[in-house]
């Protein structure tokens, strides 16, 4: 008698599993309301041109800015975030997320530089910054300002310099406060015409991530500083298990020459491309997401003709012989400062989410410098992979939501 009030109760509404919390899987790592990449509000490819930024979300703080998509210009065909009407007029606008602060997570902000002008060469300021909004006031939490060497037209997805910004909240954190960015051009006194933003992407990592094999930010594999190295490597056999999978490659130190750090660049000619990959000899894992990040520097005291680098990060898997990609990531970063360590020019980031399936085969990466870019002497350094299990439903309630549900469909049929 219990057991048949109970089910009626459970059932009252229909089927006993409609009662129950939705069985989803969760993420470990979120992009953040619609920087993601792809939105309008994220990538600001609106088809046309719209001074109106309120009408895709965003807010114009100071000057007049717009989100401009032309086709017809430089046969371009990608949208960007630049001033209304001055070629090198200063504007900053403001983007509230609207999705609530969290404790104990770190947040990671990656925004592409560049020009909507066809004029070749000089450069631009800007300034970006990840913070919160309270009450419809702006607070910034950590900022960037950075020169960029006009590198090609963003029109044509050729950027010039990203910008990533990363901070971590606390156990606690201000009730009612969102997460909200700020983009802006700082500086009116650069030679580059219509400097702008585009691919603003903000990722939420919870702290249970893990490090992965040895590219833990300490290790001569992530930092590819050994003192019993000397200052220039030319190694065929990279330090650390790295492998040359394309081009020549050394590991560069040298102190007195290029700023502080190690890094690896081109054993050959200082714009020449090249990939080196590391086998982590760890398994790839199911329902995984893993993030990786690199400092991206220049071992060269000049920056005064237009210097910008291109990049590739990837995450894949490898089997002794062949690199699988499964993720990447393509980008540009301007010569900001000699060196790398605390002299990197740049930080970027990659993530990948499996699924149940996987090869069973060694997480690996690959970084690569590519198309040449203008730079001299770009590479690599304080690689780091990280990983963080993506929860999955439990298989006991999974399995008593199916008892329950086949039990409430029987006592049904038999009423």
């Amino acid at each position: 008698m219990f057991m048949s009030k109970w089910f009626s109760w459970l059932c009252a509404g229909g089927c006993a599993c409609a009662l129950l919390p939705p069985l989803q899987k969760m993420a470990a790592a979120d992009v953040v309301g619609l920087l993601n990449g792809s939105s309008e509000q994220s990538t600001f490819n609106v088809g046309t041109t719209q001074n109106d930024l309120s009408a895709i979300g965003w807010l114009e703080f100071s000057g007049d800015s717009r989100a401009w998509q032309d086709p017809a210009y430089g046969g371009g065909v990608n949208g960007i975030l630049i001033h209304q009407t001055s070629t090198t007029g200063l504007f900053e606008a403001r983007y509230d997320t609207n999705v609530a602060l969290r404790p104990n997570t770190t947040y990671y902000l990656i925004v592409d530089v560049g020009f909507g002008g066809t004029a070749a060469g000089g450069s631009g300021t800007s300034t970006v910054q990840l913070g919160t909004f309270s009450g419809g006031v702006f607070s910034s939490s950590t900022a960037a300002t950075r020169t960029a060497k006009r590198n090609g037209g963003a029109y044509d997805n050729v950027f010039s310099d990203r910008s990533c910004l990363t901070f971590t909240t606390g156990g606690s954190v201000a009730p009612g406060s969102t997460l909200g960015i700020s983009l802006a051009r700082t500086s009116g006194t650069n030679t580059a015409y219509w400097l702008g933003f585009d691919n603003a992407v903000l990722w939420a990592l919870p702290s249970n991530f893990s490090y992965v094999g040895n590219l833990d930010g300490t290790s001569l594999q992530s930092t590819f500083y050994d003192s019993a190295l000397g200052g220039n490597v030319d190694d065929t056999n990279l330090p650390g298990g790295w492998l040359e999978f394309q081009g020549n490659t050394r590991v560069f130190g040298n102190l007195a020459a290029a700023g502080p750090g190690y890094g690896v660049i081109s054993a050959d000619a200082n714009k020449a491309n090249f990939s080196i990959l590391y086998d982590t000899q760890t398994p790839i894992q199911a329902n995984t997401e893993y993030l990786l990040t690199t400092e991206i520097g220049f071992a060269t005291l000049t920056g005064s003709s237009p210097i910008a680098g291109n990049f590739r990060l990837e995450i894949g898997t490898w089997d002794g012989a062949n690199f699988t990609s499964l993720a990447a990531n393509s980008g540009a970063v301007s010569f900001i400062s000699s060196g790398f360590e605390s002299g990197a020019s740049g930080i970027t980031a990659l993530n990948l989410t499996t699924g149940t399936l996987v090869s069973g085969q060694n997480v690996a990466v690959r970084l690569s410098r590519i198309d040449g870019g203008t730079a001299n002497w770009q590479g690599f350094d304080n690689v780091i992979l990280r990983a963080a299990p993506v929860p999955e439903p439990n298989a006991f309630i999974m399995f008593v939501s199916m008892l329950l549900g086949l039990l409430a469909y029987a006592w049904r049929r038999k009423k």
